[in-house]
């Protein structure tokens, strides 16, 4: 593509030769901070020298061209979000009006801001949404919230190539479990789930307000987070199972290291007067343990408490915090979920072997194991009513023990042990063990019962036949594979 660039600029530019051309793509480089493309770079020469290069792929500037620090810089691309016309004060104190836009092309999205912009159009800036623009001799950096944004400053100016509604630039529209951190602007479609939580909070000179909403077309879950004017426009509005278009949003790290979609001026959301059968359905779909995914969010699934653990209370952010964790599982396999605050109240109304219906929670992967996450955003259901889940967890054979991804389940008779023992820590502490060896047939594996999981197999009698819930498999220093406690979670019961 790029030696294209250059034969189609020198065939027009016959005074420059190869190394001329080269040295002036190489100087757009280091103008750049070394960050365009040989391709992108070729592409802004040609525009500086006047040089149509059509209307194919390598016609134009694209979007994703851009980088941060380019000056006279042309564009062209569809309103896709816009907000109305600020005043803002100059350094010398005069006023100036500021007009955002989201702009779009093939290759992506980006936010531009043009400033004092020409009469006519602010006077008509809502007939700019859907329009086809081209912004002339503007310049690229990176803004306040870390995203690059063009500015069409007092040397460029804003045309408008075709009103719209237009056709909308092929691949506007992301999926959302395609979504990542390093993207700066996207638009997606998808359907709310759950009710979104509204919260006011100070700043200077008065107060805000953010909405957060939970939004999945099938392929992801992703939060999307509406801020003050936005947040008090569809309050009420954004609930469960309504359908949205969202257009250009920008992607944040959150909290949790995952992209989140945040919405203030310039982007602009449309309600779906009718939900498409495949969002509704990805919106109501339960997922199983052995679906579960690192990074997965908006989770629905039914399982069954297999053991609660004791509640623990400490400050998170300023805050009391209360989290309470629980071994749980359906037919596919045994995971261990965290309730946070709401969440862990509502399970302290649970018994062991109920069945719970868990809304909207998060997969993480700590230390190698998949876990559930019932933060903010999730909510616990008692009392789910679901006819398929078995009264107890799939039992593993000990000789399968090394592919399991997670907790298992096993069962056998106890060959040797159990043994109890003091074993001291890094730090000098003295920890409870004791172990015993089970053979169910297929294998015998030693099994290690830790801290206050020790007291569980103490009692317990050689050549019994017990079942243990809630055992995690772990490679010892020879190579071979053995079973360890989950601190308060395991569940050991005679056969």
């Amino acid at each position: 593509m790029l030696r294209e660039i250059v034969k189609r600029i020198l065939n027009v530019r016959r005074d420059l030769t190869e190394g001329d051309l080269i040295k002036l793509i190489e100087e757009t480089k280091a103008e750049a901070g070394g960050l365009l493309s040989d391709e992108g770079a070729a592409r802004l020469v040609a525009q500086r020298l006047s040089v149509s290069l059509g209307e194919g792929g390598i016609g134009r500037v694209r979007i994703r061209d851009l980088v941060s620090g380019l000056r006279d810089v042309s564009i062209e691309g569809e309103v896709i979000g816009l907000s109305p016309p600020r005043d803002f004060k100059r350094k010398d104190g005069s006023a100036g009006k500021l007009l955002s836009l989201i702009l779009a092309d093939e290759s992506g999205q980006i936010r531009c801001n043009v400033w004092n912009p020409q009469e006519d159009l602010i006077k008509d800036f809502e007939g700019l949404q859907g329009s086809k623009v081209r912004i002339e001799h503007g310049y690229t950096k990176v803004g306040l919230d870390g995203n690059l944004e063009l500015h069409c400053g007092n040397g460029g100016r804003l045309e408008v190539i075709s009103k719209g509604p237009g056709r909308a630039p092929e691949g506007l529209f992301k999926s959302i479990g395609n979504i990542s951190s390093e993207d700066r602007i996207v638009s997606v479609i998808g359907v709310v789930k759950g009710e979104p939580r509204r919260t006011p909070f100070k700043r200077d000179g008065g107060e805000g307000l953010v909405m957060r909403a939970l939004i999945t077309d099938g392929s992801g879950t992703v939060p999307l987070v509406l801020w003050d004017d936005l947040a008090e426009e569809f309050l009420g509005v954004i609930k469960d199972g309504v359908g949205l278009e969202v257009t250009g949003a920008k992607v944040k790290r959150g909290l949790s290291g995952l992209p989140e979609l945040h919405l203030d001026y310039g982007g602009s959301i449309r309600v779906l007067e009718e939900v498409p059968l495949p969002l509704r359905e990805s919106a109501s779909r339960l997922y199983k343990v052995g679906e579960l995914r690192a990074g997965m969010r908006g989770i629905d699934i039914a399982l069954r408490v297999a053991k609660k653990g004791e509640p623990k209370r400490f400050e998170k952010g300023g805050r009391a915090s209360e989290v309470r964790r629980a071994l749980c599982f359906d037919e596919t396999g045994l995971i261990v979920a965290s309730f946070w605050n709401e969440n862990s109240a509502a399970l302290k109304g649970v018994e062991e072997g109920d069945v719970i219906y868990v809304r909207n929670a998060v997969c993480r992967e700590r230390l190698g194991e998949l876990q559930l996450n019932l933060g903010g955003e999730a909510s616990l259901v008692p009392g789910a009513k679901v006819k398929d889940l078995p009264a107890i967890p799939r039992i593993t054979k000990l000789a399968s023990i090394s592919s399991a991804k997670g907790p298992v389940a096993v069962e056998g008779i106890i060959v040797d042990g159990p043994s109890t023992s003091e074993v001291s820590t890094a730090d000098g502490r003295s920890i409870e063990l004791t172990a015993l060896l089970l053979d169910d047939g297929s294998a015998i594996v030693r099994v290690a019962f830790w801290r206050e999981c020790s007291k569980l197999a103490r009692g317990l009698e050689p050549g019994s036949r017990i079942r243990v819930i809630g055992l995690r498999p772990r490679t010892r220093l020879d190579g071979s594979y053995e079973l360890s406690s989950l601190d308060s979670l395991t569940k050991v019961e005679t056969l």
